[in-house]
């Protein structure tokens, strides 16, 4: 291919796990096309825009060959067996390109222990590792009895799963609303598996931690109150540099170039997730 075509994503940008999935896609088309581009369109359906000279096919295999097989993912250790980064290998057109991810915690203090991001919404009981090898397991699954062919069909599939990372609101059961909680129960429900693993690439380049010295959840990035996640929708076309500054709400104002949307962090008990999000006025995060 050597011109640069659109490939458009169809998804719902006020799901914060299709939009930082989108995200992560972009991010993933970067390294191997550094001027690949993005925009969101929202009228007169929303979807996303990657104009980029890779092939969407060759893209969907990468993706399904990366979040299949766990042989691809690699844990980092402290001495005490504590993962605190995870690398993802993708292979694509005879090229390797690795990203690491380390997403879940705000800060390591001088023990060793982990003090956690505000992006860290499952039990303190639960792994990142672990649920991300459940997830890669998930997709496998998935994948084989529903074979995606565009990128809209791979952020789609679903799985019944025990656990997640709380970037989908879809895969939340309010336990007043249901009369039980799914997640006491350990009763499986419907999760986009792929969808979530994007999602972590999204979160970890788009919205990078650590932006403050770590005194809460509100240090990092994207969080502008301990509950609020705001992020943007950029609708101009823009290079993946000015893509994560748009996403952040930083430097863009106004809606012909950035729509501000705003997410309610939910929680119960240990369990945390991103709520469906809705048109917000722009706000800075205070520093």
């Amino acid at each position: 291919m050597s011109e640069r075509q659109p490939i458009r994503i169809h998804v719902v940008p006020q799901n914060p796990v299709q939009y930082l999935a989108c995200c992560g896609i972009v991010e993933i088309t970067s390294r191997f096309d550094i001027a690949a581009t993005s925009q969101w369109v929202v009228l007169p359906q929303p979807e996303f825009i990657v104009e980029t000279l890779l092939a969407e096919d060759s893209l969907v295999s990468c993706l399904v060959r990366t979040f299949t097989d766990w042989k691809n993912w690699t844990l980092v250790e402290m001495d005490d067996a504590q993962v605190t980064r995870l690398d993802i290998t993708f292979n694509l057109n005879g090229e390797r390109r690795t990203l690491t991810l380390d997403w879940w915690y705000e800060t390591l203090n001088p023990e060793g222990e982990i003090k956690k991001s505000a992006w860290k919404m499952y039990a303190g009981n639960q792994k990142c590792d672990d649920l991300s090898q459940k997830m890669v397991q998930a997709a496998k699954e998935t994948t084989i009895s529903r074979p995606p062919k565009k990128l809209s069909e791979l952020i789609e599939l679903y799985q019944g799963m025990t656990g997640r990372f709380g970037f989908d609101p879809r895969s939340s059961r309010n336990a007043l609303d249901a009369g039980f909680s799914a997640n006491d129960l350990d009763l499986p429900v419907s999760t986009y598996p792929i969808a979530e693993m994007l999602a972590m690439i999204g979160v970890q380049h788009f919205f990078p931690h650590r932006t403050r010295e770590a005194s809460g959840n509100e240090s990092t990035r994207g969080w502008i109150a301990r509950n609020v996640f705001q992020y943007g929708l950029w609708t101009i076309l823009l290079p993946i540099s000015l893509a994560r500054v748009a996403a952040s709400c930083a430097a863009f104002e106004g809606e012909s170039m950035l729509l501000a949307m705003q997410s309610l962090r939910a929680s119960r008990d240990k369990y945390s997730n991103l709520t469906m999000a809705s048109p917000t006025t722009l706000r800075r995060q205070t520093q």
